[in-house]
């Protein structure tokens, strides 16, 4: 009798807990099938392409980047369009990112030869007359805030042409726009010298539901993977890409380059990002 009085409270109680759930609106999560990510580079030349395919093809889901402007992207990401933006961020708010970054982008300046005597980084652009791509917003990444004089330009490509008749001092670009930048073979690049500014890296930005804590979950537990096999490393090595380290290596070796804290802290940026909001297309 004791039995079946055992056997009936263990019921209830897995009926209530049942019920709860369905009263809380919990539903089952389905599984991931597909990722869909907005980014400014979508060509499948981007050395990130061949990061999410490792990641994610072997567990049989899908993965769909559409090239679109950021502030679309971000968009698109909080309406729920899409699953991820793909991009240099931190935790903001309402949204969160894996602990895996996906590659680390890296921001040079060019300049005339020997216009330079010592690169000292962002420090040797103080003062000076700056180019880059317009929507770019560099500065903000700088450990201290400096002074210069700023030119937006379509490309590198065109501010190359105004540092060849010192209308610019510098030219600032990224490595993965560089990489897909058209037309590219003309600039001869190697008539120029060039420095690094800083590095920063890329991470998913999602926005902070059940489904993309499931992306999430799945992207660490794949970039773990392949970082414990090697295949992570060697694959950023074959793309000519930074060395990819673990995200708690990166906390022990205090890299001043992953300064998360230091960027939370940026009051310029936040207000960048809050000033971002959802629009209609």
């Amino acid at each position: 009798m004791g039995c079946y009085r055992l056997i009936i409270a263990v019921c209830l109680i897995l009926l209530a807990i049942w019920s709860g759930n369905v009263l809380a609106g919990e539903k089952p999560q389905e599984p991931i099938t597909e990722v869909r990510m907005g980014s400014t580079y979508a060509d499948k030349a981007n050395s990130s392409w061949e990061v999410f395919r490792r990641v994610f093809q072997p567990l049989g889901i899908q993965f769909r980047i559409e090239q679109m402007p950021y502030t679309r992207s971000y968009a698109d990401m909080l309406s729920g369009k899409l699953d991820a933006q793909t991009g240099y961020f931190v935790q903001w708010n309402n949204t969160l990112h894996p602990r895996w970054h996906y590659l680390v982008a890296q921001v040079h300046a060019y300049y005339l030869p020997g216009s330079v005597k010592a690169w000292q980084g962002y420090r040797s652009l103080a003062g000076k007359r700056l180019g880059w791509e317009t929507g770019n917003y560099f500065n903000l990444f700088f450990k201290e805030k400096i002074p210069f004089d700023l030119m937006e330009v379509k490309n590198l490509g065109q501010c190359l042409s105004l540092l060849q008749i010192r209308r610019v001092d510098f030219c600032l670009e990224e490595n993965v726009a560089l990489e897909l930048g058209s037309g590219k073979e003309d600039w001869h690049l190697e008539n120029y010298d060039k420095g690094l500014v800083f590095q920063e890296p890329a991470f998913l930005r999602l926005l902070d539901t059940p489904r993309s804590r499931q992306i999430v979950e799945i992207f660490d537990r794949r970039m773990d993977e392949l970082y414990r096999t090697g295949e992570l490393q060697q694959l950023f090595q074959r793309l000519g890409l930074q060395p990819s380290l673990a995200p708690e290596q990166r906390a022990l070796a205090n890299d001043p380059s992953f300064d998360e804290e230091a960027r939370n802290g940026n009051k310029e940026w936040d207000l960048l990002i809050r000033s971002m909001q959802p629009v209609s297309f």
